[in-house]
């Protein structure tokens, strides 16, 4: 066996699964960039997600404050209306006793 037979044998196979070797690992790489931008884009997504939620929490929040306050100023109207009305119930239920009252007096 002469040797460019030995190379034919061993040398260019192993030249063969070098290179292929090398190839996969750029694939690899590749892929792993990919992962890492992907991550990135995901993380960036996902912060401006936050802030997102966080500005519609914060509009949510002030919405809900205005509705409380209308609702306890619609409340405290009516108890106050409610409040009246019973008090003019009462003063109309007092005058009508003491015209009983007057009337039932011995003359």
């Amino acid at each position: 066996m002469n040797n460019s037979q030995l190379y034919l044998s061993i040398g260019i196979p192993s030249i063969l699964i070098v290179l292929a070797w090398i190839s996969n690992r750029s694939d690899v790489i590749a892929l792993r960039a990919e992962m890492v931008q992907l991550r990135k884009d995901i993380a960036a997504d996902m912060t401006q997600l936050r802030k997102d939620i966080a500005g519609d929490m914060t509009q949510l929040r002030k919405d809900i404050a205005g509705d409380m306050t209308q609702l306890r100023n619609e409340l405290h109207n009516d108890m106050t209306q409610l409040r009246d009305s019973i008090h003019r119930d009462m003063i109309s239920l007092h005058e009508r006793v003491a015209i009983v009252e007057t009337r039932q007096l011995p003359s």
